[in-house]
């Protein structure tokens, strides 16, 4: 009988192998030194396999329809449209979050300017300052009556300021701020007021204003229309 023909040579591993129970189930596995039986539970640790789940087979068995969204029913895995998702999430159009709008975009991207006001222009929304939105409203700026000093001023009724005359000496409201014109102080030779009509002279002659509290367009000379300061 010679060994590798008729019998089987010496190994330790078979040897191993031999002494091992053949338990149902179980499978052959080298642990790097010698050989051992494992479980099924161990044996899918080993080889990195996912055990069978029910909730895994449902997804499994879902197809794999376009924009589809996989739902927990609380019962079982399902597909949702878009449309059943936003319903399903509290997001529908129109009820729950705002459709979108070009319109609103164009607000959204306007700046919060200080005073400024959000007007359509027939194609677009933009912002207007206080001038131009009275321009569009057509809102005449008026100037109040007069009084020769200030305590105790009693306003008169309103005056156009187009084509009034201030006179030295004596106090005007705009919009409620009050000014003071002098005769003899004060070096600028110009002075306006933007109404909707345009620029229109308040005074032409020497005079001073009280800039904390009335503002009003100031020009040293007629080279200087340009470049008013409030």
């Amino acid at each position: 009988m010679a060994v590798g023909s008729d019998v089987q040579a010496y190994d330790a591993g078979l040897t191993a192998i031999a002494a091992l129970a053949m338990t149902d189930s179980n499978f052959l596995v080298g642990n790097g030194s010698t050989w051992v039986l494992e479980n099924a539970s161990t044996a899918r640790t080993s080889i990195g396999a996912q055990a069978s789940d029910t909730e895994l087979s449902e997804i499994a068995a879902l197809a794999n329809t376009n924009n589809n969204f996989i739902v927990g029913t609380g019962t079982v895995w399902a597909l949702e449209t878009p449309a059943n998702v936003r319903t399903s999430l509290g997001l529908v159009i129109g009820t729950n979050v705002q459709a979108f709008d070009t319109e609103l975009d164009e607000i959204a991207a306007l700046a919060n300017t200080d005073s400024n006001f959000i007007v359509g222009t027939g194609s677009v929304w933009t912002v207007e300052s206080t001038v131009t939105a009275q321009a569009s409203l057509g809102v005449q700026l008026k100037v109040k009556g007069e009084n020769e000093a200030v305590a105790g001023i009693t306003l008169q009724d309103d005056v156009d300021l187009i084509g009034f005359t201030l006179v030295a000496g004596k106090h005007y409201a705009i919009e409620g701020h009050w000014m003071v014109t002098e005769s003899t102080t004060g070096d600028f030779d110009y002075a306006w007021v933007f109404t909707n009509t345009g620029r229109t002279s308040l005074l032409d002659g020497t005079f001073d204003i009280d800039s904390d509290t009335f503002k009003i367009a100031l020009f040293l000379s007629t080279s200087d229309l340009g470049a008013a300061s409030t």
